[in-house]
């Protein structure tokens, strides 16, 4: 016994000399042995790369017609490394008899807390008004969640919001992660951004697209009606009057009906998935009309 308790007493004071010693392991980081016998390390200031991180993936969302399509990928990633295949960014929330729709990229705890917040928000409003919120109320509900957090910890998330506005009508909101919003007609946030976007800007904007059926035409003098014009075929056109001075002309544009507009977004991503690592495993698209909103889920890539 006596051999034992005098190893245990030369242990304990060996130990208490290296507690006087800090040393160096092999990443350079310096530690001490404290009077405990634990292990610590000196305070060290976080950056903003230990505090935020980009989960990517891709939302993408247009407005054609009466209808708007709200598309996003489920990897969810953080630098090289895939952490699950089957996350959603898309979020249908409840508002009695109308819904919205919500994603975003960007830092998905933070998205998670902003659907979660938004969803009390609408709660709270119909307690207190005892009707439902509109659209751009709650786009001003967001506006203000995001920015009371600007000189802190931001929520670092680039989000969309869709539902119906005064009309009856499907209406976009994009916002950054400080509550600036804007009404879109197309926008996209993520990874897949720089291969979209410019596809969005061509297709649905008719920016820089010399090819884009537009024609504008005179109206006969002898007849109140138009002359009528051959367009190719499966190509939707809608006709808008306008009046100006002493003449009135009829301007032609076109806009994707339903099965168009699906197929464009499934080549835009099957595209980003080639290009993009983040960007992949499945799609989720979301139809939403006035009379409620449809949900279609394809394959990508998914290495």
């Amino acid at each position: 016994m006596s051999i034992f308790s005098n190893q245990t007493a030369t242990f304990h004071t060996d130990e208490k000399k290296q507690s006087k010693k800090s040393f160096i392991n092999k990443d350079s980081i310096n530690f001490e042995i404290n009077e405990n016998g634990m292990l610590t390390t000196p305070l060290q200031r976080a950056s903003a790369d230990d505090l935020y991180t980009s989960n990517s993936g891709t939302v993408m969302c247009f407005k054609q017609r009466d209808f708007v399509i709200l598309a996003c990928d489920t990897r969810h990633s953080s630098e090289m490394g895939i952490n699950s295949r089957k996350m959603v960014k898309c979020f249908e929330i409840d508002n009695q008899t109308k819904k919205f729709l919500f994603a975003g990229i960007g830092f998905y705890p933070d998205l998670n807390e902003l659907y979660f917040r938004l969803k009390y928000q609408i709660d709270l409003f119909m307690n207190h008004h005892e009707r439902e919120i509109a659209l751009k109320e709650l786009v001003h509900v967001l506006m203000n969640i995001l920015y009371s957090r600007r000189s802190g910890l931001i929520y670092y998330v680039f989000p969309v919001l869709v539902g119906l506005n005064k009309k009856d009508e499907p209406t976009i909101y994009a916002t950054d992660c400080v509550g600036n919003y804007e009404q879109k007609k197309c926008v996209c946030y993520g990874s897949g951004q720089q291969i979209i976007q410019p596809l969005l800007d061509s297709v649905i904007n008719g920016y820089n697209n010399e090819t884009r059926p537009v024609f504008v035409k005179e109206k006969n003098e002898d007849s109140s009606s138009y002359d009528e014009a051959v367009y190719e075929e499966n190509q939707s056109v809608s006709i808008v009057v306008e009046e100006s001075s002493g003449t009135s002309q009829s301007k032609i544009d076109t806009e994707l009906d339903f099965e168009s507009a699906i197929e464009l977004t499934k080549k835009v991503f099957y595209a980003a998935a080639e290009r993009d690592v983040k960007t992949g495993d499945f799609l989720q698209i979301f139809v939403y009309t006035k009379d409620g909103i449809q949900q279609q889920t394809f394959d990508l890539r998914k290495d």
